[in-house]
């Protein structure tokens, strides 16, 4: 095993103080990595500078509107923000999905740019891929607004800021198609009956769109919030967010080459529909329209 190089403390702070090269910028240089000049830079008690802190760097930056409405969507969805930090918390954006799935958070890791630091693949018990945003002042407003006592909550502010985009992005999350039925749902488990009666209430005020609250039991006894929506309010529901649905979530809406040529009585083999619910389980209406 050969002898690991050892990073002197001169030429460390010529290159990162006075020359201000990053750290991954002098782990090229000293065929290093990144990891292991921090270390030096700890072990020598030199000063992190400020600028080399991507925080910092991002600190006069602003969510654009798109960001925005895609960290909404994925806030109503799938996405969740935590604090971090030691002496003053802020928040960062997370969010993970199955493998499948992997197209769909790299958009979004693409889109959120350069918030973004991380699209992480993940290959031990659970296998899936998943996303983490540096720490900033706008995701720590955002969560002061979705969290009370750490609790995900929603509340009629944040559902007048959905716009189509971020409603498309909260599909692409929770939303699913019956393929027999014709109808759309978005499971909402992640906020009370009251909350999912806001929702349902939101959807007919802002877009004229019904749907009716449910819930979805399992065989192994537990039971979940969903919003239906039947035939028709599917329609409209599809022609709010079809212009923003990524081409790899289209089967959510039905436009998918395996929906189109399924026929009744056969089975679906794909992985694809995996997450799509047996029409033989049981859903029983909470609030019928």
């Amino acid at each position: 095993m050969g002898k690991r190089n050892v990073i002197e403390k001169e030429v460390l702070i010529h290159l990162y103080c006075e020359k201000q090269y990053s750290a991954k910028k002098i782990a090229s240089m000293l065929n290093s990595n990144k990891e292991s000049i921090l270390r030096y830079i700890h072990k020598y008690n030199i000063s992190i500078i400020p600028i080399q802190r991507k925080s910092w760097r991002l600190r006069n930056l602003t969510l654009s509107e798109t960001q925005k409405q895609i960290i909404i969507g994925s806030m109503m969805g799938d996405g969740c923000l935590a604090l971090h930090g030691r002496k003053v918390m802020k928040a960062r954006f997370i969010e993970s999905h199955c493998m499948k799935q992997f197209d769909y958070l790299k958009w979004k890791f693409e889109a959120l740019n350069p918030f973004c630091n991380s699209l992480c693949v993940k290959n031990g018990k659970w296998r899936g891929v998943s996303i983490t945003t540096s720490v900033h002042d706008e995701f720590t407003n955002l969560y002061n607004m979705f969290y009370e006592d750490g609790i995900k909550i929603v509340s009629d502010k944040i559902l007048q800021m959905l716009s189509p985009l971020s409603i498309a992005v909260w599909f692409m999350d929770d939303g699913s198609r019956d393929i027999l039925k014709k109808t759309m749902r978005i499971f909402t488990c992640a906020f009370s009956y009251e909350e999912n009666m806001l929702i349902r209430q939101y959807f007919k005020n802002k877009w004229n769109i019904e749907c009716s609250l449910h819930t979805h039991n399992r065989k192994d006894g537990r039971s979940y919030m969903y919003i239906h929506f039947s035939v028709e309010e599917s329609k409209k529901l599809t022609n709010l967010i079809r212009p923003y649905i990524r081409q790899t979530m289209l089967y959510k809406i039905g436009e998918h080459q395996i929906l189109r040529d399924f026929m009744p009585g056969s089975k679906i083999k794909s992985e694809l529909y995996s997450d799509i619910q047996s029409v033989a389980e049981m859903t029983t209406p909470i609030i019928e329209k």
